[in-house]
């Protein structure tokens, strides 16, 4: 059940983040401006998906000490965080693009620490799939401290980076999910 879940997660999130870089590559000027009812809401939706998939995830036997239980405290705090700053973009329609683009590279500086935190445990659990988080992790940092030192008037450049952003997390989903899609294809004919 909680693999499943985490599939979907991960291929509900690509498809969202890719619908948003289409928007920042289609509506560079207009993007930020635009990006309180659009990422507001996608952020927000994905947020509690992730929650979501925390509160299914506590449903499991505690016996399982899985990668996955380890690190869902992270889930929880991220699909928090990630709920909360999609409401407030949604709820301030007419927010200035300052607020939202500060408000992006706080969460995105946030995602990259959480990201980098996670890459460590997979490290210590073996998995192979630590290096992709530990990069996710650190284009995250990056994106978050470019967003703060862009001037304010830099919307073209700023939205421009942020859709580059977005296409390369989408594609993490992606691959993210083929991940878990393979595993739990081969742990089904495996038996």
């Amino acid at each position: 059940m909680l693999t499943k879940m985490n599939q979907w997660v991960a291929l509900l999130s690509a498809v969202g983040l890719t619908m948003l870089a289409i928007h920042f590559f289609s509506r560079p000027q207009q993007a930020f401006h635009q990006l309180g009812i659009v990422l507001g809401a996608a952020i927000a939706v994905i947020g509690l998906i992730q929650l979501a998939s925390f509160f299914l995830s506590r449903r499991k036997p505690k016996t399982e000490e899985s990668r996955q239980a380890k690190t869902s405290w992270l889930s929880a705090a991220t699909g928090t965080a990630t709920a909360l700053i999609g409401i407030i973009l949604m709820s301030n329609t007419g927010i200035l693009v300052f607020a939202v683009q500060t408000l992006f590279a706080l969460w995105a500086v946030f995602l990259g620490i959480i990201k980098i935190i996670i890459s460590i445990q997979y490290k210590l659990d073996e998995e192979p799939t630590w290096t992709i988080e530990l990069a996710l992790g650190l284009l995250s940092l990056g994106l978050g401290a470019v967003l703060f030192l862009l001037d304010r008037e830099a919307v073209f450049l700023s939205a421009v980076i942020t859709g580059i952003y977005l296409s390369v997390y989408s594609i993490y989903c992606y691959v993210d999910f083929g991940i878990q899609f393979s595993r739990e294809w081969k742990e089904r004919h495996k038996k």
